[in-house]
């Protein structure tokens, strides 16, 4: 069994994948391999072996900024491995020639911007006086932001452009 899972492992190779998209914390190797275990090695065992082949967590780059690509040649890739964890011998890589990095992003929709602001201002600013609930006067375009947390920041507001209302007893 322990033949048939080195042969598994020499045989299996690691791909390299056209694309990656990564978050802001930087660019690791396994973003940009998946391992592909050749059909010979069809045992369930020497399939399982090769499976558990796990690459050990290395950052080769900082991510690029949002909007941004970045492109790695193969033999770029194995220099950053070999510069970042010279412990890791990489010399059979298949699939694509050059993989192309970009950021993880999504959708901002005008709801997602009035949750995040109602959260900040109750949170930064009206405190426990009260409840606010905010409505967008204007549309707000839905723009593509990175797939990570947001924070929002501001400046004091001016209490001429706050507008406030209470709710009133009516009779009739």
């Amino acid at each position: 069994m322990l033949a048939c899972a080195a042969r598994a492992q020499e045989a299996a190779t690691w791909q390299l994948l056209p694309e990656a998209r990564v978050d802001g914390s930087g660019i690791f190797l396994q973003q940009l391999v998946q391992l592909v275990v050749p059909s010979s090695a069809s045992s369930s065992a020497s399939v399982a072996a090769a499976s558990s082949a796990v690459l050990p967590q290395i950052r080769l780059a900082s991510a690029p900024s949002p909007g941004q690509t970045a492109s790695f040649s193969r033999s770029q890739i194995t220099e950053l491995v070999q510069k970042n964890y010279s412990g890791l011998i990489v010399s059979n890589w298949s699939g694509a020639t050059l993989v192309r990095v970009s950021r993880r992003t999504r959708q901002f929709s005008d709801s997602d911007m009035t949750e995040l602001l109602t959260a900040t201002l109750q949170r930064e600013s009206v405190r426990d006086r009260g409840e606010l609930e905010l409505h967008l006067v204007k549309p707000w375009a839905t723009v593509p932001v990175p797939d990570e947390p947001l924070t929002l920041k501001y400046s004091d507001l001016p209490p001429s452009n706050v507008v406030t209302s209470s709710p009133s007893a009516m009779s009739g």
